[in-house]
């Protein structure tokens, strides 16, 4: 079916206002992909994702605009021409004379917070509220514990001092909301190993393991403060934390598991989504139109670079315009990371660096977001930070793992969160043949490491292949 025969099809179903404007449309996108009318054009040349179609109609435009400088397109006909392309496949596609190819209608959060609840994943959705900030503990606490960061200083990386007071916040919650002890007044009531252990086998009984990783890690972290604070119960606890289990998953990661291929299907889809013309429903997007389709390509941005590369969570919540992201002598697109940037910051006595160039495939979608669509988030002039939220402000890390888990959820009903990527990226290369050396090099991490915890070789089909050689040996 030709593009003119597709719109013939369509014609009947069309309001009568939008017939003579969708086939100008039709003709003009005939011409972009290279066809001299719509009759010409086939469907392996205008069947492909709609992005890539915008990206052609946007090349003609400026093709058009340089052969006629006097009177080039004007930003109206080619928004027209655009929305009047949708409206023939959007048609088209509920008619059934082509495959659907929008983004599934979003799921609700309520669906969301049941599949993480099933799955036991309660991070973020915890079944008790027991935590107590650190404006709210004992005064004395709060007085020696922040001496205590004082006295750190800078030989601890902020993401490392937000983890440590995330976990006494939860110690101490628990010591006086669950436990009602009332007794816990000084910084030293902290580090009695009897605490300890309620603390670990309150959450073991909470979750029916042996062990949380949660609580493991507050000992973990209670141990480590100690042994800075010459604490006298320090060898009393490092011993009482070497006899602990390691944690294990309390999900299944199958639940999460979301191949590349299908955080590219999703930032696509959601590119398409995001390149619709604003229809304003509420006053907040009257007062800033095209919000809501610049948060879309943002995440669309967002899961495609994450796909490609493996980074941390914090690499793209910190990822700084003319820091981190800058174009190179050669003029193009680079990354660079260095130092307290990264996890490890010095690796044998060097400053460890990480600097992959930006995809290429991706450089028109983000030069188009910092052209057109960054600009209408608040406070993009003043912020260093690429992505934004909503209200102009740089991503927590709760907060950006609900924006790509929500996304991926609408999409393949994955509960992925961010950091999986790595271990996803890691054994896709490695099951495609990639040296190890080269996935290592990609994770910034050494090849031990790769192995050791980004190589996922559950349910990936290792037993299937076993057994198939299995057989092999005893037909012979």
């Amino acid at each position: 079916m030709t593009l003119q025969e597709l719109f013939t099809a369509v014609t009947p179903y069309l309001t009568k206002s939008y017939v003579k404007d969708v086939q100008t449309a039709m003709r003009v996108l005939a011409n972009a992909l290279g066809f001299k009318n719509p009759s010409a054009c086939g469907p392996q040349a205008y069947l492909r994702p709609i992005p890539e179609l915008m990206q052609d109609l946007e090349v003609y435009f400026k093709t058009q605009e340089a052969a006629k400088p006097d009177k080039p397109p004007s930003v109206y006909t080619r928004r027209n021409i655009r929305h009047n392309t949708r409206i023939l496949f959007r048609k088209a596609e509920d008619l059934g004379l082509i495959e659907k190819r929008e983004l599934p209608p979003p799921r609700r959060r309520r669906e969301l917070r049941a599949a993480l609840i099933a799955a036991g994943a309660f991070t973020r959705y915890h079944p008790i509220r027991y935590g107590l900030s650190l404006e709210q503990w004992p005064p004395l606490v709060r007085r020696d514990f922040e001496a205590y960061m004082a006295k750190r200083g800078t030989t601890i990386k902020q993401v490392t001092a937000r983890n440590i007071r995330g976990q006494l916040e939860d110690f101490v919650g628990f010591l006086l909301n669950v436990r009602k002890n009332r007794r816990v007044r000084r910084w030293d009531d902290l580090f009695e190993v009897k605490h300890l252990r309620d603390y670990v086998q309150w959450q073991a009984e909470l979750y029916g393991v042996r062990v949380t990783t949660r609580a493991w890690n507050l000992v973990k972290w209670v141990s480590s403060i100690a042994r800075f604070e010459e604490h006298p119960n320090h060898a009393v606890i490092r011993a009482y934390f070497r006899q602990l289990p390691r944690p294990q998953l309390l999900h299944d990661p199958r639940v999460y598991w979301a191949e590349l291929t299908d955080l590219e299907a999703t930032g696509l889809a959601l590119l398409d989504h995001a390149t619709r013309p604003p229809t304003p429903q509420y006053n907040w997007r009257i007062e800033r139109p095209g919000l809501m389709q610049t948060l879309r390509f943002q995440r669309s941005l967002i899961l495609r670079l994450m796909a490609r590369l493996p980074m941390r969570s914090r690499n793209f919540l910190e990822l700084k315009l003319g820091r981190n992201l800058f174009r190179d002598g050669d003029g193009h697109w680079q990354l660079y990371y260095a130092g307290d940037e990264l996890k490890i910051a010095e690796r044998r006595n060097q400053t460890n660096t990480y600097r992959p160039p930006f995809p290429v495939d991706l450089v028109p979608q983000l030069e188009d977001f910092l052209r057109d669509h960054r600009p209408k988030l608040p406070n993009a002039e003043t912020r260093p930070e690429l992505f934004l939220t909503r209200s102009g402000r740089p991503f927590r890390s709760e907060h950006f793992s609900d924006e790509v888990r929500t996304a991926v959820f609408n999409h393949t009903g994955k509960l992925f969160y961010p950091h999986l990527i790595r271990k996803v990226w890691a054994t896709t290369m490695l099951e495609r043949g990639v040296p190890v050396t080269t996935v290592a090099n990609e994770l910034n991490d050494t090849p031990e490491t790769v192995f050791r915890r980004y190589y996922h070789t559950q349910a990936r089909g290792h037993h299937q292949r076993a057994a198939l050689e299995v057989q092999q040996i005893f037909l012979r």
